[in-house]
């Protein structure tokens, strides 16, 4: 997230704001404030705890005032303006607290780092019933002790995994850090690294993949590689690097190799579609791939690694978590059955 412009003195972030709610959120500008959008603004304002998406359809709505009158995202501030912003009510909802295992890698007040299982959907989808949720689990795990954010529906939720991906997670426990850790994401100052099982062989060894994504117009639950041209396009990249190949013993070809993969943008489905997209797809992904008969068709994708500064106490934290047991099962079959090619020969 780009912040204000530069100047001798930096606007600090607002204080003393009341959360959003149904009703009207107000908050008078310091009269010394330094020029700066209205949108950019907000998005500082930790306890208004919005991103720029949600701010954006708050404006298209014309709930978002200056001075009492309806305000446009580029609005310059200069200071001292009265600033208004009606946040509608949230939908009713029921969420319940479902007795799921959870592996809690780290806790402390402020956060939790866990190990999302395969197979586990994060949060109820629009209007969906689903007890069975990373959620509701959480719910069950650390009752109250949950952050708000800025969907009522999905508390503690930071960011998302697939639900057939596995691997680390943050999970905010307050208000405050939920907005830190969004501004940690969106700044990204966080590194986010995956493993991967790809079809083929990769080439060339390490690189990496920068194109625009975007829903697929005719398979609404799919995404693709794209031009900037197409609707709803978004800039997308990743970077890998092949860490093992697997080749057949009998014939000279590759069947699998291992991909670490460093995320620079997260958008849904990124890895999976950029690997598709130089027909590479991941092992057990029957969307972007094919089906496989032997060891099912468990998505060979797990989040393994997460480093970043805790933003309540400045202390920093490195996670990495081992192989889910569906990927073990195939890497040691592979071993058995297969070559692994020395990657210095390539």
């Amino acid at each position: 997230m780009s912040g204000p412009p530069s100047s001798p003195t930096p606007n600090p972030a607002p204080t003393n704001t009341t959360p959003p709610s149904s009703s009207p959120w107000t908050h008078q500008t310091p009269a010394s404030l330094q020029p700066i959008r209205l949108d950019q603004y907000l998005a500082r304002v930790p306890t208004l705890n919005m991103t720029r998406s949600h701010l954006k359809k708050l404006f298209a709505l014309d709930l978002v005032f200056v001075n009492a009158a309806p305000a446009k995202m580029r609005r310059k501030l200069l200071g001292g303006e009265l600033l208004r912003v009606e946040v509608p009510a949230p939908p009713s909802f029921a969420l319940t607290a479902t007795d799921l295992p959870i592996d809690v890698i780290f806790e402390d007040t402020h956060l939790a780092v866990i190990n999302k299982a395969i197979g586990i959907q994060v949060h109820p989808g629009p209007g969906e019933v689903n007890s069975q949720t990373l959620v509701n689990a959480l719910l069950h795990r650390f009752g109250p002790a949950l952050s708000t954010g800025e969907d009522p529906t999905r508390p503690g939720i930071v960011h998302r995994l697939d639900k057939m991906t596995s691997g680390l997670m943050l999970i905010a426990k307050t208000d405050e850090c939920h907005a830190a850790l969004k501004l940690i994401f969106q700044e990204r100052a966080i590194e986010k690294v995956y493993d991967a099982l790809v079809v083929g062989k990769m080439l060339p060894l390490e690189g990496t993949i920068t194109s625009h994504v975007a829903r697929h117009p005719k398979v609404r639950h799919k995404f693709m590689a794209t031009t900037s041209a197409h609707p709803g396009a978004k800039t997308a990249s990743t970077a890998y690097g092949v860490k093992r190949l697997w080749q057949h013993r009998r014939v000279s070809e590759t069947l699998y190799s291992q991909l670490r993969l460093r995320l620079h943008t997260g958008r849904t489905h990124q890895i999976r579609v950029h690997c598709s997209s130089k027909a590479h797809p991941l092992r057990g992904d029957t969307i972007y791939g094919k089906k496989h008969r032997i060891f099912g068709d468990q998505l060979c994708l797990v989040a393994r690694k997460l480093a970043f500064t805790h933003p309540m106490t400045q202390e920093p934290l490195q996670f990495e978590v081992p192989f889910p047991a569906h990927m073990n099962s195939i890497i040691a079959e592979l071993e058995r059955t297969c070559v692994s090619l020395d990657l210095d020969q390539i």
